[in-house]
């Protein structure tokens, strides 16, 4: 978790998943522009399960870590 209690559980390109709070009806965002500094994000899609999170994540995704490995980006997702 950072300082802002979001918990990042993927991230490539300009979408990161979020895990922002425990206790809301839509804990999971699929963040887009995450700012890990100030702990904001432009936009975003909301869940109420990780694995909801993680299929919309990587059907935005599915074009992004082609993209991330040809630039050579520091990218979680494409280091599996």
């Amino acid at each position: 978790m950072n300082k802002h209690n979001h918990k990042i559980l993927a991230r490539c390109g300009r979408y990161t998943v979020i895990r922002y709070s425990q206790t809301e009806v839509q804990p999971f965002v699929v963040a887009c522009g995450y700012n890990q500094a100030s702990g904001e994000w432009g936009a975003g899609f909301y869940f109420s399960t990780l694995r909801d999170a993680m299929r919309e994540y990587n059907s935005l995704i599915k074009y992004a870590c082609i993209d991330c490995r040809f630039r050579n980006f520091d990218c979680i997702t494409c280091r599996r």
